[in-house]
């Protein structure tokens, strides 16, 4: 039995993903598919860390000797030609310091020409994203994208009133078109980039699983209740509670900065609510189509 089909062994044995076995080894999915099909073997330190992790002596792990009570004559072990994979630096690490860099020349550039609120405002998304490519090891584009956006859509909030769900109230009453204004233009964008972001998401995490049974589909039926109609009749409350305090009179300014800040975050709260329901949605379809499968 080769080192590769006792590594696939024993990781199955300990109910381990090929995922879940590279990030506590700290290395890539594709190097423990390469180790299970003996494309390439672990560095040393892997091997000493893999018989840790699946309580087994080295000789188990590489060459199946497994303790006996009479063993039998050893074996002359077989000579071969190995290849050792060394996974190489993190390219996120390089790409985060370089977005650092990128975030304080903004601010010293912008600010020093325009205002230092400007440049922080400037210099937040690659703050943010040189940070997440710093110190999270998985998905880093992925969280670097949503971060952006959301930094760019509360700056388009802030300043043009404006969110990716104006675009929806706009496309409900009537269509595009040559004279409409640049906020439906921004909106429209932003609504495109929300829908390619779900989009990734759900790609992102195709593995995920989830129980399978009528109480994953009421657990996700009453998420999507909450998210479509929840979320909605509760900023419509919000929106008359505000409007009865003005007594049909003019908004007070604070008043209307409340109104926003919660319309705000309501809306935020129901981007992430869709994004999770749609990542869960697809893995309950995927493990019943899979058990159709194994019925079949």
């Amino acid at each position: 039995m080769s080192l590769g089909t006792n590594i696939s062994r024993l990781r199955q044995k300990k109910g381990m993903s090929q995922e879940a076995l590279a990030q506590t080894l700290e290395v890539s999915r594709q190097s423990v598919s390469k180790w299970e099909t003996d494309v390439s073997v672990p560095e040393l330190e892997k091997l000493l860390r893999l018989a840790e992790l699946f309580d087994v002596s080295l000789d188990e792990l590489i060459r199946d000797i497994r303790p006996r009570e009479n063993p039998p004559e050893p074996a002359a072990p077989e000579v071969r030609t190995v290849y050792v994979e060394r996974e190489p630096a993190p390219a996120r690490r390089t790409v985060g310091i370089v977005l650092l860099t990128a975030a304080a020349l903004a601010v010293l550039i912008i600010g020093l020409y325009i205002g230092l609120p400007m440049g922080l405002m400037a210099a937040a998304p690659f703050v943010i994203c040189g940070m997440i490519c710093l110190f999270c090891r998985r998905r880093p584009g992925l969280w670097c994208a949503w971060a952006a956006f959301g930094v760019v859509s509360l700056f388009v909030t802030v300043t043009n009133g404006t969110r990716w769900d104006t675009a929806l109230f706009t496309l409900r009453y009537r269509a595009y078109s040559a004279g409409n204004t640049m906020a439906d233009v921004v909106s429209l964008a932003e609504l495109l980039a929300v829908l390619g972001l779900i989009l990734w998401t759900a790609l992102s995490f195709r593995d995920v699983a989830v129980p399978r049974g009528k109480k994953t589909w009421l657990i996700l039926g009453a998420g999507w209740l909450i998210r479509l109609a929840g979320l909605p009749a509760l900023g419509t409350a919000i929106n008359n509670a505000v409007l009865s305090v003005a007594e049909g009179g003019a908004l007070p300014p604070r008043l209307l900065t409340i109104r926003s800040v919660a319309v705000t975050v309501l809306a935020y709260a129901g981007l992430a609510l869709t994004t999770v329901l749609v990542v869960y949605t697809a893995a309950a379809v995927r493990g019943r189509r899979k058990k159709e499968d194994e019925i079949m």
